[in-house]
């Protein structure tokens, strides 16, 4: 080997040396690009383990939401639509997604006016509805139309701009007030409650964040209380709302249990407990519960609690106050009123007959045990005693000569007899009862075989408190003493409904009567 030889591999030798070094920097570079590679990805997917963990509990939250929540973008197209927005309108959320708003709940004469209100905001002028709560009408899938009560705010992060909607169907409060200034002539409405709207996050840890912002301001803005709490009943979410009616800060109610904090009581409420133990058996959003609590300063709240489970099967539940001490004090001013005037009624049918007003109040007492004895709802059993209390009442147009009239009647006396239900109908039915007291005057000489007067009518046609009325006025005209007659005792009276019961007389009603006096000990002397 030459000497040019040794020089040419001395030179590759050194030219291979630099090659090795520059090949492992390149290498090691690599390997830190791979490994700030790997934790972006770690840290990636921590960001959507958690946005998705928190759009979990947001749509539960959002799907256990009392009044609709309706989202849109500043094009007017709708973004989100809860679960009571699809009960509330009759739309599927997947079928309106997508669609502009005015066309889906807005009726035909607004929709112009919300279009160009919209407009006017963006263009930077005032909009009446921001930010206000506000009564309107609005639509639902088959064209009906409804009163509701609304508010729309509006949230701007970054470039995008979305308008929640918060709404709720009045239109029974609306019959509510109606019927109160028709008898009081005073009206009030009742208060409504906002309940929270969050809007759908994109996936980023920017976005996280930004739907954590949002969140807060709209659970804040709710008005009446709303807070959660875990398994063990303890408060781990709270609005501002929830903490004024506590007297404390949001930072000082969390971690207590809520029933040392509000409403204040022994214990969680009975049907928070029902709620949670079913929701720990059946799963996620399984339980609900709705009761109503009295606060020690006399107000009244509706609490509708929803026991869920989060992302990782963790049981909590959502408790939302609606304080109804006004709607429920204008309830009872209605219920008032109506008895007032049942007591008016049969005040009038008292002075021109003094035993059908005994009667009547007979008949009310044991249709109104009977109805116990099938199981009736109470309201349902409070329409029988008001329509039992006046069923004769078409009597106040005959001669007193007849009613009063000690022997068998005549064929033309008994013909006008038999006018007073349509009568009692006629002087009833456009009275505005919540009962179906012009019904139970008109109905309760009807028999199940047709037999029966003034319509002849058959079976179910005739309503179901009427068929009631019926078999107590049966029982307590045959067991008492008539003008015409001594009383024949509860045991013939008992007979005749037997022999009756499915031909002439509701099945259920005559054995729910039979039953009463037979197994439960009932008396005549129980009406008194």
């Amino acid at each position: 080997m030459t000497a040019k030889d040794i020089q040419d591999l001395q030179q590759r030798i050194q030219q291979l040396e630099l090659e090795n070094r520059l090949l492992h920097e390149s290498l090691n570079q690599a390997d830190r690009l791979d490994k700030k590679y790997t934790d972006s990805l770690r840290a990636i997917k921590k960001a959507k383990e958690a946005l998705q963990e928190r759009d979990t509990l947001i749509r539960g939250m959002l799907d256990s939401a009392m009044d609709c929540v309706i989202s849109m973008d500043e094009e007017g197209l709708i973004v989100e639509f809860n679960h009571a927005a699809e009960k509330v309108f009759g739309y599927a959320r997947e079928d309106v997604l997508g669609r502009e708003l005015a066309e889906v709940i807005i009726p035909p004469a607004l929709r112009e006016k919300h279009r160009q209100g919209m407009k006017r905001w963006l263009a930077g002028h005032a909009y009446q509805w921001l930010n206000n709560r506000m009564e309107t009408t609005g639509m639902r899938a088959d064209g009906s139309e409804f009163a509701v009560e609304l508010s729309i705010t509006a949230v701007q992060q970054g470039d995008t701009l979305r308008f929640s909607g918060f709404i709720r169907d009045i239109s029974r409060v609306k019959q509510i007030e109606k019927q109160l200034q028709k008898r009081v002539m005073e009206a009030e409405q009742a208060r409504s409650s906002m309940l929270l709207m969050l809007e759908d996050l994109n996936e980023s840890t920017a976005n996280i964040e930004r739907a954590k912002t949002e969140w807060e301001q709209t659970f804040d803005a709710v008005t009446d209380p709303v807070f959660s709490h875990d398994e063990y009943f303890q408060i781990i979410r709270a609005n501002r709302a929830y903490a004024e009616h506590a007297g404390m800060s949001v930072q000082d109610v969390i971690g207590k249990p809520y029933w040392q904090v509000f409403p204040k009581c022994e214990g969680p409420l009975p049907g928070c407990l029902h709620a949670c133990a079913k929701g720990k058996t059946e799963g996620k959003r399984a339980g609900e519960a709705e009761e109503e609590v009295r606060t020690e300063d006399g107000r009244i709240f509706l609490s509708r609690n929803y026991s869920m489970s989060d992302a990782k099967g963790k049981l909590y539940a959502v408790h939302f106050m609606e304080d109804i001490t006004e709607r429920t004090q204008l309830a009872d001013r209605l219920r008032e009123s109506l008895e007032g005037t049942i007591h008016a009624i049969a005040s009038a049918a008292e002075v021109r007959d003094p035993y059908t007003a005994g009667h009547q109040e007979r008949v009310a007492e044991i249709a109104c045990a009977i109805g116990n004895e099938m199981g009736l709802e109470n309201d349902q059993i409070e329409g029988i005693r008001m329509g039992g209390k006046i069923h004769d009442i078409g009597k106040i147009h005959l001669p007193s000569e007849i009613l009063s009239k000690p022997t068998r009647l005549t064929e033309i006396e008994y013909t006008l007899i038999q006018s007073h239900p349509q009568v009692g109908y006629e002087l009833l039915k456009d009275i505005d009862f919540p009962w179906p007291v012009a019904d139970i005057a008109h109905q309760h000489h009807e028999r199940m075989d047709g037999s029966g007067y003034p319509q002849g009518l058959k079976g179910e046609e005739t309503c179901l408190e009427a068929r009631i009325v019926a078999v107590a006025d049966v029982v307590e005209a045959m067991a008492n003493h008539r003008p015409y007659r001594p009383g024949l005792g509860i045991e013939k009276a008992l007979a005749e409904i037997e022999r009756g019961r499915g031909s002439i007389y509701d099945t259920d009603v005559a054995n729910a009567c039979l039953h009463l006096f037979r197994e439960h000990g009932f008396t005549m002397d129980d009406t008194h």
